[in-house]
C-alpha cells in the first residue's frame, strides 16, 4: 500500500478506467504527517493532464482528511455512471515518518477515490477540497 520516498506530486495525471475494488478495508493507512493536493489542470491534450498546482495540507489537518477518507462508503462501480464533462483532476498524496508515501487518485467524473486496490464514494469533491481552504480561491470555480 505504502510506496518508498517523500510524497510528490506526478508531473502529469493519466485518464484511465475506473478501477474495481480489489480490497476491503480502510483507503489509506493512519498516521499521515503530511498531505498534497495536486492538481492537474483542464482542458488537457491527449490522455494527460498537466501538473498546475502543488498545495500542502496544514500539518493540524491530515488526521483530519485520513479519517474522511478512511470513512466514506465502498462503491459498486457495475451499477455506476461517470460523466464525460471536462474537469481538473487532482490526486492526494500522503506522507510517512517513515518516508514512504500512498497515493489517492480522485476520479472528478465518476465521484470516487481509489488507492491500492481500494475504492470509496467520494460523492462531490466540495468537501475534500475543502481541507485547503485557504487556496480554494486558486481551483476554478467549475471544478468545486
Amino acid at each position: 500500500m505504502k510506496q518508498p520516498g517523500p510524497p510528490t506530486c506526478p508531473a502529469t495525471f493519466v485518464k484511465q478506467t475506473p478501477i474495481k475494488a480489489s480490497r476491503d478495508g480502510d483507503l489509506v493507512p493512519g498516521g499521515g504527517s503530511t498531505a498534497l493536493l495536486c492538481v492537474y489542470v483542464f482542458p488537457r491534450t491527449g490522455p494527460e493532464y498537466p501538473l498546475r498546482q502543488t498545495i500542502p495540507l496544514a500539518a493540524d489537518k491530515v488526521d483530519g482528511l485520513v479519517d474522511y477518507l478512511n470513512t466514506l462508503d465502498s462503491t459498486d462501480l457495475e451499477n455506476s455512471a461517470c460523466t464525460f464533462i471536462g474537469h481538473d483532476q487532482y490526486q492526494v498524496i500522503l506522507g510517512y515518518a517513515d518516508e514512504t508515501n500512498v497515493t489517492v487518485r480522485v476520479d472528478y467524473n465518476c465521484g470516487t477515490v481509489s488507492a491500492a486496490g481500494a475504492v470509496r464514494r467520494l460523492g462531490g469533491a466540495k468537501k475534500l477540497l475543502g481541507f485547503w481552504p485557504g487556496e480554494a480561491a486558486t481551483v476554478p470555480a467549475t471544478t468545486r
